[in-house]
């Protein structure tokens, strides 16, 4: 890994080929709960970061945000919840530059994606502690925001008035393979961008946008599996045994601590 950098400087395509960038990666999620293949994907899309090009950026932090409870997702949990085990889980994963960012978690209303993306530009570009700011997702969030029309698996795809709004507020994308979901290549995703922001103000900052695809993919498991073996008929020793390979030990662990809670946030929903 890099050292993190430390010296305020202004971002400009040619200025990092000589001076390392300082990046913040924003992560979004609803966590709930967090499951390894979150961490994994948030170690990798660091390590990527910091890998990119020759070493031209250098990763300031990679910031895990909840939704809000606001967010009104069916089987939500709550976000004292989601940020109890955010914190055990990072703990554990013991990547230093991983960390959960609790502004978005903390606000009374849903925040589009751009909204938490502007604030975050403004706390650290802005400020002069970071130069460049990065959006992370796995691939599947990428074939959301490019679909044009709604679909099963898309049913919302993402308006060009959102996209516009997320590429204004950010400086590249960083993007996590998962299983099930199409292989994107750089080319692919600037492409989609010139598709998707035609006619619109950020089209024009695409030449200097940055797109970094991971090599390595994350882990599979998903939140849903998680509550799904939470909720089942298994035996304790059994559904501990299962959740620690999704969620990892420590997570695994403060839910076996009040068990009867956790499956009641499930079984209620």
């Amino acid at each position: 890994m890099g050292q993190l950098c430390t010296r305020r400087r202004v971002y400009s395509p040619a200025a990092y080929q000589e001076d390392p960038a300082r990046a913040v990666v924003l992560f979004p999620g609803s966590f709930s709960p967090v499951q390894l293949s979150h961490i994994q994907a948030a170690v990798a899309a660091g390590e990527a970061v910091e890998g990119h090009m020759e070493s031209t950026l250098c990763l300031h932090s990679v910031r895990l945000s909840p939704v809000s409870d606001s967010y009104g997702k069916p089987g939500l949990w709550p976000i004292k919840d989601r940020m109890h085990l955010l914190h055990a889980a990072i703990q554990e994963a013991a990547f230093e530059k991983v960390m959960v960012d609790t502004w978005e978690a903390e606000q009374p209303q849903f925040l589009r994606t751009y909204q938490v993306a502007q604030h975050l530009r403004e706390g650290f570009k802005v400020n002069g502690e970071a130069d460049v700011l990065l959006l992370a997702g796995g691939a599947d969030l990428f074939e959301g925001m490019f679909a044009v029309e709604p679909c099963a698996k898309i049913p919302k795809p993402w308006t060009a008035d959102s996209v516009d709004n997320l590429v204004c507020a950010t400086d590249g994308f960083v993007v996590v393979a998962r299983a099930g979901s199409k292989g994107w290549e750089e080319h692919d995703i600037k492409t989609n961008l010139q598709t998707k922001l035609k006619g619109l103000g950020a089209v024009n900052k695409l030449e200097t946008f940055i797109v970094i695809v991971v090599e390595e993919r994350a882990g599979d498991g998903s939140s849903t599996e998680v509550r799904n073996i939470l909720g089942s008929d298994l035996p304790t020793s059994q559904r501990k045994a299962q959740l620690a390979k999704l969620v990892g030990d420590a997570v695994a662990e403060q839910i076996s601590c009040n068990e009867g809670y956790y499956r009641s946030l499930v079984i209620k929903n």
